[in-house]
C-alpha cells in the first residue's frame, strides 16, 4: 500500500540525535517524505494525498491543532499517527498525545508504534477500540551497518540515558561495572550525548553512522528495555554494528535473535556480576558465530520490507473493515 510520512515543518530534525522519528526513519523504512505545511492546507484540506498518510511522531503544538481539525474535516481520508514513548511521567500531559486521544475514537484514524503498547500507549490502544493500534519495530539500520568480526576488545560497551525509574537494568549493571572494578575493568561507558535538538550541550559526536562504528570496537554491546520491555533501537544497532548482544530481552522479541543473545542474571549483584563475567569469557569461535546469527535474525526479522508487509497487512484488514 502506498504511504507517505508526514514530518514536522516547525522542528529542525538536523538537530536530533535519533532516527527514531523524522526523515532518518522515513527512510528506513522506504517511505516518501512531505513536511507538514505541504500536507495540510490552511482550511485544513488536505494538500497532497497518495494512500495512507503517516503521520510522525514529533509535532508542535500548532501543528497538532491543524491535524485535529483536518482529520475531522476530512472524514473520507485515513490516517496512521505514530506514538513511540509510553512512560506516563512525560506523556500524560503532553500536547501530542492530548492530540492522540482527543481522535483516538474517529474511524478514520489508526495508531502505529514501534513497541508493544504499555503505559500510556497502551491506554491509547484501549481508548481507540483495542484494534486500531498496529506494532511496527524499528527497521534494520542497513545504512549503517559495519563489517562482521574483525579485531574487536573483548569488552562490553554500554551507552544510554541511565534515569533509574525508567531504566532500571541499565541502571544496575552501570552500578556494578562502576564499584566492582574486577568487572569494571571489562565494561567501557560511553557517556550519552545529550539531546540538542530540546536545548542540551551535546557532549559528543559518537552519534548516528560514528555510533555505530564506535560500537563496532567491541565483542559485546550490553542491551536493555526499560521498565515497560521495549524493543529500542540499540537492539538493531547491535546488529548493525556486529556485537553480541548481552543484558535484558524485550517484549516482542524474533526467536531466532533470543537464541543469539545472552541474557544476564538481575536476581541481584551476585549473579549479575557472575553472569556477566560468564558471557565476556565466551570463546572467541562463539563471539563470532553469536553475533553473525544474530545480525542474521535482526537483518531478516526487522527487514524494512518485512516490517511494510505487516503494515499493509493491517492496513488492508482497516480498509475492508
Amino acid at each position: 500500500m502506498k504511504k507517505q510520512y508526514v514530518i514536522s515543518s516547525d522542528l529542525d530534525y538536523s538537530q536530533s540525535i535519533s532516527p527514531a522519528a523524522g526523515p532518518v526513519y522515513a527512510e528506513r523504512m522506504g517511505w516518501p517524505v512531505l513536511s507538514f505545511d505541504e500536507a495540510f492546507g490552511s482550511e485544513f484540506e488536505i494538500l497532497c494525498s497518495e494512500g495512507w498518510t503517516v503521520v510522525d511522531n514529533r509535532l508542535s503544538e500548532r501543528e497538532c491543532e491543524i491535524l485535529t481539525a483536518s482529520i475531522e474535516a476530512n472524514p473520507e481520508m485515513p490516517f496512521v499517527l505514530k506514538a513511540i514513548d509510553p512512560y506516563y511521567e512525560w506523556c500524560r500531559d503532553h500536547w501530542y498525545y492530548r492530540m492522540l486521544f482527543a481522535v483516538a475514537r474517529r474511524p478514520n484514524v489508526y495508531f502505529l508504534s514501534p513497541y508493544v503498547p504499555a503505559e500510556v500507549v497502551a491506554d491509547l490502544d484501549r481508548a481507540s477500540g483495542g484494534d486500531r493500534l498496529v506494532v511496527v519495530p524499528y527497521a534494520y539500520p542497513a545504512d549503517v551497518e559495519q563489517p562482521a568480526g574483525g579485531g574487536r576488545k573483548q569488552q562490553v560497551i554500554f551507552s544510554g540515558n541511565q534515569l533509574r525509574t525508567v531504566y532500571p537494568f541499565r541502571y544496575q549493571f552501570d552500578r556494578i561495572a562502576t564499584w566492582w572494578p574486577p568487572l569494571g575493568r571489562h565494561v567501557d561507558v560511553l557517556e550519552h550525548p545529550g539531546y540538542p535538538d530540546i536545548g542540551e550541550e551535546q557532549k559528543h559526536e559518537q552519534i548516528g553512522a560514528r555510533y555505530i562504528e564506535h560500537l563496532a570496537r567491541y565483542a559485546f554491546m550490553f542491551v536493555s528495555p526499560s521498565r515497560c520491555r521495549l524493543e529500542f533501537l540499540k537492539y538493531g544497532e547491535c546488529a548493525a554494528a556486529g556485537c553480541v548482544p548481552i543484558g535484558v530481552l524485550p517484549r516482542g522479541f524474533p526467536a531466532d535473535a533470543t537464541e543469539a543473545f545472552v541474557q544476564l542474571d538481575f536476581d541481584n549483584v551476585f549473579r549479575l556480576e557472575r553472569s556477566t563475567r560468564r558471557a565476556i569469557q565466551t570463546p572467541a569461535d562463539e563471539i563470532e558465530a553469536r553475533a553473525r546469527a544474530y545480525r542474521d535474525a535482526m537483518r531478516s526479522r526487522r527487514s524494512a520490507s518485512v516490517l511494510n508487509e505487516q503494515l499493509d497487512a493491517f492496513l488492508a484488514s482497516a480498509s475492508a473493515a
